[in-house]
């Protein structure tokens, strides 16, 4: 069976991304050929790049003490193996501990090396890398295979704590997926979500059928569509009707909006109305983060508007977590702002709407403060 995997937020989607890189950097860098080392390298920047999110060491730890927090309820029921219990959260306590003793940010030992970095800004130029371009990496690359293998690894090192919180929570992830035998008609394949949320689609299929899926899905509808490949290679019309589909859904907080956990006779209600205000800012960078990965587009600042705007400490927050600045203009309340101006402009009293954009200022910037180890 070949098993294809769908992410169903940006979360998810950039945990599947770090394992796949992980996956690729561990072959190439096993190999002995200095081409299979160059891959390698190449690959760890890739890996230095996606790891840069400011704040995916806190989500992973975060994900990891959710998970714990789960997984210790169980400790009282009779129908759970102790044994396989215990073992699961030694996994999660090990990769918490491995993230959580991690100092600094993330790859900061790569951008610390200016011999990385000159190999990294050539091999982002098609055949930037040769030998007349870097002689001194030529040079590395003729090194015994196994002085080559242990620099990699070294490189790689600081990573590890992060591959193995990834490798903990997909593993999770996967294992807790609902899992069923579907048929689809026509080559399609449909199911309502009802509003609930998912964190994973996994579609298995027998390679025998020739078919190819195309996910797509939203919190109300799984849809996906079969395809095959042509002698081109390119997709075309899918193989018809399809009998022998597995589809599974990972129903992590399937029927909850939201979970708090860790909770202590110390928490008071500062504790929960901080943890509402830290979830709205979390919900609006998985937002940005979809659209940057759909458009290309970073963003350099954030002009935010409503009645939350007036909370300091939330668009603080906003800020650290994105790692730009948050912009509140002076009139706070822009739908009554602008149902305004659409009058105005209906009677005259503004002539375009370049008046308009005149008319906008800045009350309070906020910049990012929180360092790399918060």
């Amino acid at each position: 069976m070949i098993l294809y995997e769908y992410p169903l937020n940006e979360r998810v989607r950039t945990l599947l991304r770090l394992e796949d890189l992980f996956v690729r950097l561990d072959y190439f860098c096993h190999e002995e050929h200095p081409l299979a080392h160059h891959v390698a390298l190449v690959t760890l920047f890739e890996l230095l790049e996606v790891a840069a999110r400011a704040d995916l060491k806190s989500d992973l730890l975060q994900e990891l003490e959710r998970q714990r927090q789960t997984l210790l309820g169980y400790r009282s029921n009779p129908q759970v193996s102790s044994t396989a219990l215990e073992q699961v959260l030694a996994e999660v306590d090990s990769a918490w501990n491995g993230l959580s003793q991690a100092t600094g940010r993330t790859g900061q030992h790569i951008r610390d090396n200016e011999w990385l970095m000159s190999i990294r800004s050539r091999t982002n130029i098609a055949g930037g890398a040769c030998e007349f371009d870097l002689p001194s990496y030529f040079a590395w690359q003729n090194h015994p295979a196994v002085d080559r293998q242990a620099d990699i690894s070294a490189w790689a090192g600081p990573f590890r704590p992060l591959e193995s919180g990834v490798a903990v929570i997909l593993k999770m992830l996967r294992e807790s997926a609902q899992r069923s035998h579907q048929s689809a008609e026509t080559g399609s394949y449909q199911q309502p979500l009802g509003g609930k949320t998912y964190q994973m689609v996994q579609v298995r299929i027998d390679p025998e059928l020739g078919a190819i899926p195309e996910i797509s899905a939203n919190k109300y509808l799984l849809w996906i569509r079969f395809t095959s490949q042509g002698g081109d290679l390119r997709p075309v019309e899918g193989p018809g009707d399809l009998q022998d589909l597995r589809v599974d859904l990972d129903p992590v907080v399937a029927d909850a909006r939201g979970a708090i956990v860790g909770l202590t006779r110390y928490v008071n209600k500062g504790h929960f109305a901080r943890a509402a205000l830290e979830a709205a800012a979390y919900q609006t960078r998985e937002i940005l983060d979809a659209m940057r990965s759909d458009s290309g587009v970073e963003l350099k600042a954030l002009k935010v508007d409503g009645g939350m705007v007036h909370n300091e400490l939330l668009m603080q927050f906003q800020a650290d977590i994105l790692n730009i600045p948050v912009v509140r203009p002076k009139v706070a309340e822009t739908t009554a702002l602008g149902a305004a101006y659409a009058a105005g402009l209906a009677v005259g009293f503004w002539d375009s709407v370049e008046d308009l954009r005149k008319n906008w200022q800045v009350d309070k910037t906020w910049q990012p403060s929180m360092n790399d180890n918060q």
